[in-house]
């Protein structure tokens, strides 16, 4: 049996509830945990998320005050499955985390429903949505 299977004894993928609420915009969490267990850990949510393209890992690593693990991830247009929050609020393995919200200004999300042709014009007349554009 492998150390993630240990931490936490599901590896399948974990699907998304059959309900989901959607947001203009993104949740995200920021977990800590032991640094010995974080590649255990990503590795185990991974697998579970690998068939959800609302989630994103966004980056992992050591804090620098304390050297603890650190997750980041985000869901994309989506709340946070409680299911998932759950899980990280009773495992012994995290040592903390944090859920959070931003917003998509209005305006980005109507350039980016835009039509094709719209938004060529959009890009044309301000150039500072082509600086939006290349990051997304």
């Amino acid at each position: 049996m492998s150390m993630s299977q240990q931490m936490i004894p599901y590896n399948r993928s974990y699907t998304a509830p059959e309900v989901q609420v959607a947001i203009a915009g993104a949740q995200g969490v920021f977990i800590t945990l032991d640094l010995d267990r974080l590649d255990a850990v990503v590795e185990t949510f991974e697998c579970w998320f690998s068939e959800r393209e609302d989630v994103i890992f966004v980056d992992q690593g050591e804090t620098d005050k304390q050297g603890l693990g650190f997750l980041r991830m985000q869901w994309t247009g989506y709340e946070i499955d409680r299911l998932f929050l759950d899980i990280l609020e009773t495992s012994d393995f995290i040592e903390d985390y944090t859920a959070y919200g931003r917003s998509v200004y209005p305006w980005l999300v109507e350039v980016f429903q835009a039509p094709p042709a719209t938004l060529r014009r959009t890009v044309a007349m301000f150039p500072f949505y082509a600086s939006c554009l290349e990051c997304c």
